[in-house]
């Protein structure tokens, strides 16, 4: 393991340089291009065969993260002794433990997904087991039981003819009935609800009403189709022959009427509906729209919001795309709570890791808000490279700080209301700060001198 952990140290090194020409701190790309570039050229190349090297020891780990902070460094101008949490965070890039965190449950999850889960090695299981993460109910990547030329699933979307915003809910109330009148056999009423407390959905057969409570981290695509496949399987038992389900999902409607290309859940749905032929049960799918004071909806969508709120049966389905949101979800929360444990000047005035928008501005004044952020300049810190003593202010005999030059420096008052600098270190160098303003409030303090702003102090 520590020789291939070394061969990718020794490969990315010189890709790394590529990184570092273009990388030139007045007329090199901006920093948005260069982090793509990184992606591309120097993490891809770090996290080949993670899922496998992961099971490896820290100290070996720890020997290639280096080519990731020095590539994000460059990428962003930040001076050389800036905190690398702090690079990580003005890059919107998360340290490489994080991001193999993400990879290994990404993994598992696809393992999961087509039935291969004992494959899923040991190191993995034990990262599953600390986030208390269960991937045994996600719904399976099955074949179909039909070839799709064969499969006929009979759906009417007839009233989405209608524009939701240039029609009244009476006169779709109306479009309904009509078609309603032409259908035969037993009515079933699908509807799910998401909000904060949690996700429901609900099946209405005549006065009978079924619910359930499904996972939180299920989107409400999956939601509408869980309660479609839950309707599916009520039919099984059931004596009628002939089913109307109306749902007011047409994405649902679209993926299970794609028989060519589905996803999971669709594919899982397109089965259902085929061995229900079997049983000599005909199903027939309609799209209604939501809100329109249709019976049946309006009943299905109250009882699905109190299926969030409720204790009603728990239905465990989940899907591959619904697991990686969560896994995303997850290693964020996993970065934030580590962000918020640190204890640097770029921490003082940013609280999370939402990354701050991108100034319109040269590669060279980016680079100067970026050092101003972090807190690490040349003229600040610059004494760490030549193993000096800390930089005094000379009119305050205290140390230089970039706090303590654009907000605190009695010899600089003058200058901060002349440009309109706010006392608050966060509004001048914060996400809406005015760059230009900064620069002219730096050159008027004779900071360019000699050099540029870059090369010598900033």
């Amino acid at each position: 393991m520590d020789t291939y952990l070394k061969l990718i140290k020794k490969e990315t090194s010189q890709r790394t340089n590529i990184i570092k020409i273009l990388a030139h701190t007045t007329w090199g790309f901006k920093s948005k291009l260069l982090i793509q570039l990184h992606k591309a050229l120097i993490r891809s190349k770090l996290e080949y065969g993670a899922e496998v090297y992961l099971s490896a020891k820290t100290r070996a780990l720890k020997t290639i993260d280096p080519m990731h902070n020095t590539c994000l460094r460059l990428a962003i101008g930040a001076f050389k002794s800036s905190p690398v949490e702090s690079i990580y965070n003005i890059s919107s890039e998360p340290p490489l433990w994080i991001r193999r965190i993400k990879i290994a449950l990404n993994f598992a999850a696809r393992l999961t997904r087509n039935n291969n889960e004992k494959l899923i090695p040991e190191h993995i299981k034990q990262i599953i087991t600390k986030f208390e993460l269960d991937f045994s109910n996600m719904i399976k990547n099955s074949i179909k039981q039909a070839p799709p030329w064969s499969t006929k699933i009979y759906i009417t979307v007839e009233l989405s003819e209608n524009k939701k915003k240039e029609t009244s809910p009476e006169i779709f109330k109306n479009l309904f009935h009509d078609l309603k009148s032409n259908l035969i056999g037993q009515d079933i009423y699908t509807d799910a609800s998401k909000s904060e407390q949690g996700v429901g959905i609900a099946i209405i057969i005549d006065t009978k009403i079924t619910t359930y409570k499904l996972q939180k981290n299920c989107s409400i695509y999956t939601a509408e189709a869980i309660a479609i496949l839950s309707a599916l399987k009520l039919i099984e038992n059931d004596t009628h022959q002939y089913y109307n389900i109306f749902t007011d999902s047409l994405s649902i409607i679209n993926s299970i009427q794609n028989t060519f290309h589905t996803n999971d859940i669709a594919t899982t749905i397109i089965n259902q509906v085929e061995k229900l032929k079997n049983l000599n049960k005909n199903i027939k799918f309609i799209w209604t729209p939501g809100h329109c004071k249709i019976n049946g909806n309006e009943l299905a969508d109250q009882h699905a919001k109190k299926a969030t709120l409720s204790e009603a049966p728990k239905q465990k389905y989940n899907t591959i795309i619904d697991t990686k949101n969560h896994i995303n979800i997850l290693t964020r929360n996993i970065w934030q709570n580590h962000w918020v444990n640190q204890k640097n000047k770029l921490r003082e005035i940013k609280q999370n890791i939402n990354p701050w928008p991108q100034t319109k501005t040269t590669r060279k004044t980016e680079i100067i808000i970026t050092r101003l952020r972090i807190g690490h300049t040349l003229l600040t810190h610059g004494h760490l490279m030549n193993n000096q003593t800390p930089t005094e202010c000379p009119s305050c005999g205290t140390t230089l700080t970039v706090k303590h030059l654009l907000t605190e420096c009695r010899s600089n008052e003058e200058e901060r209301k002349k440009h309109n600098i706010p006392s608050n270190l966060y509004e001048i160098i914060g996400p809406d700060s005015l760059p230009e303003t900064i620069l002219s409030f730096l050159k008027a303090l004779n900071l360019e001198k000699k050099h540029t702003i870059i090369n010598t102090y900033i």
